[in-house]
């Protein structure tokens, strides 16, 4: 599945859909919360420190016990824009792309592995901060909340 974007109001029901279509289509759910991740984090740490870790996609599969789970990218506006430990946004980029997700060089596990069957779906209020390359690798969706509507009726005195 080409990654998805899913934008909208905050409460809009963007991170619901997606872990709903998660449920449908049979596959687990890793979530990711983009205002806690930098590109050093998803994409993996090192194995020369002491807190090396494996990329998430990775961790969603060994989680799930599949080879497709959907990794669900929470609130993708709100990830960091500093560069010194790699942006969220600049690693997704290798992870979008087939030919490089099926031979992703996994820095902590330090070989190649093949996580080209794993799907996103990114969650956003605005597309107004995300980079052009991130919004031209996605299909992107926009959730249009609609107010409930209140009646308000006079009561007898």
């Amino acid at each position: 599945m080409r990654p998805l974007l899913l934008v909208g109001d905050p409460g809009g029901g963007k991170s619901r859909f997606a872990r709903r279509l998660g449920e449908v289509l049979g596959v687990s759910v890793w979530r990711e919360d983009a205002s806690r991740a930098d590109g050093a984090v998803f994409a993996g740490t090192d194995r020369r420190w002491y807190s090396a870790e494996p990329c998430h996609p990775f961790l969603a599969v060994a989680a799930g016990g599949i080879a497709n789970p959907l990794v669900l990218i929470d609130e993708l506006e709100k990830s960091g824009t500093r560069s010194d430990y790699g942006r969220l946004w600049d690693c997704l980029l290798g992870f979008f792309e087939i030919e490089t997700s099926a031979r992703y060089p996994d820095p902590a596990l330090q070989t190649n592995l093949n996580l080209s069957q794993i799907s996103y779906v990114l969650t956003a209020n605005s597309l107004d901060p995300l980079p052009g390359p991130l919004r031209d690798r996605t299909r992107v969706v926009t959730f249009r909340s609609q107010a409930p509507t209140i009646s308000m009726r006079s009561c007898p005195p």
